[in-house]
């Protein structure tokens, strides 16, 4: 195989992956938001979204495993579960790239679609301590402590990066 047949091949195992990928998006999305049960289940479980993702993708390549190692499959074709590893893939990088979009996204999706639990509630449940609260303003609550953790992050990473730019005696003239 030459170079150019495996650029063909490329090209088309991505576009299978976007197939694959199309009629399954919506079903995991809420409302068109896409990680808004990823964040969910990270919420539920305690866990950092990264590893929502990673325990994910790895029940697929558990059974990539299984196809190479002992050469067999039980639910799905092998190419479907690679085109599902390219799609989990294409999540970890948007969630690397665009986290703090992703939890805005997702505390609108909780503040337009969801109401708060509490019967009778004039107002969100937040304003009463923690144990009074329901599981929809918890969640929020922790959507918004995560976007401010990435915040601090990049301000710590800004602060540290600027006394590394700090050369001692040099002077400016």
């Amino acid at each position: 195989m030459v170079v150019e047949d495996q650029i063909m091949h490329n090209e088309e195992f991505f576009h299978k992956c976007i197939a694959l990928m199309r009629p399954k998006a919506k079903d995991y999305a809420s409302g068109n938001v896409v990680f808004v049960e990823l964040l969910r289940q990270a919420w539920e479980t305690k866990v950092e979204p990264p590893i929502v993702l990673w325990i994910l993708l790895r029940k697929h390549i558990s059974a990539i495993r299984n196809f190479t190692v002992l050469g067999r499959t039980e639910s799905e074709s092998i190419d479907s579960r690679l085109m599902d590893v390219a799609n989990m893939m294409s999540l970890l990088y948007m969630w690397n790239k665009f986290p703090e979009n992703i939890y805005v996204d997702a505390t609108d999706y909780i503040l337009e679609h969801e109401s708060c639990e509490r019967p009778n509630a004039e107002e969100s449940c937040l304003a009463f301590p923690e144990e009074e609260r329901c599981d929809r303003c918890e969640f929020l609550k922790w959507l918004v402590t995560q976007q401010k953790n990435l915040d601090s992050k990049a301000e710590s990473s800004l602060l540290t990066q600027r006394q590394l730019d700090f050369s001692p005696g040099l002077s400016e003239t």
